[in-house]
């Protein structure tokens, strides 16, 4: 029996084997090429254990360091960021009246500048920048939210940083994607909340020069 079939005619067009393999051959080349050389990718994030912040009653100012991770080879660019300030669900769902924070939050905090380091006085205003493809790109990213109704003392607090980046797909949106989101935990901030100081966002940290874990 045969291994080939007509296409058009018996004669003058034949599937066969070999004109099967060459063509998926070609395929997985194709698709090859695009995942590992023009793929574009979401980027990522990760919690950070330490920030900077003043929680003042005309200004609150937090600077989160940001390791942004781009896994797709193709090179990226941020051409925004912003910090949603929220509570968590079961605060949410709890609050029998209207308190400070209930009525104040959520709130969308701008991204103001890029600090050379978390706790820095150098800053350049916020510009967009790259990420390279399979790389990642440290940020010390400030966001403010001037005359605040509260002082976000009563934390945790479920902050989301979103990010806008380019290019984007041709068939999708130029909108807000989730980066990072994380607790954020204002309740440790005990001493000089208007101080502009690094803070810790670790639950195990119990104090200025020691850690407590679990297990030791």
């Amino acid at each position: 029996m045969p291994l080939a079939k007509p296409v058009i005619g018996a004669s003058d067009a034949w599937i066969t084997p070999a004109l099967v393999a060459s063509i998926c051959a070609l395929l997985f080349t194709i698709g090859s090429f695009w995942w590992i050389q023009v793929r574009r990718g979401r980027l990522r994030s990760y919690s950070p254990q330490v920030y900077a912040a003043a929680f003042g009653p005309n200004k609150i100012m937090i600077v989160l360091p940001l390791v942004i991770h781009n896994p797709a080879p193709a090179p990226l660019a941020v051409v925004g960021l912003r910090l949603r300030v929220d509570l968590p669900v079961a605060r949410r769902r709890d609050v029998a009246e209207p308190t400070a924070d209930s009525v104040a939050l959520p709130k969308i905090m701008p991204w103001i500048a890029c600090r050379s380091h978390v706790y820095s006085d150098l800053r350049t205003y916020n510009a967009p920048f790259a990420v390279d493809g399979r790389g990642m790109a440290e940020k010390f990213v400030e966001f403010q939210w001037d005359d605040p109704p509260t002082t976000l003392a009563g934390g945790p607090y479920v902050v989301t940083v979103e990010v806008r980046s380019a290019p984007r797909r041709w068939w999708q949106k130029d909108r807000w994607r989730r980066l990072l989101q994380f607790d954020l935990n204002t309740q440790l901030s005990t001493e000089a909340r208007a101080s502009f100081l690094t803070r810790t966002n670790d639950l195990e940290f119990t104090g200025p020069a020691t850690r407590a874990w679990e297990g030791q």
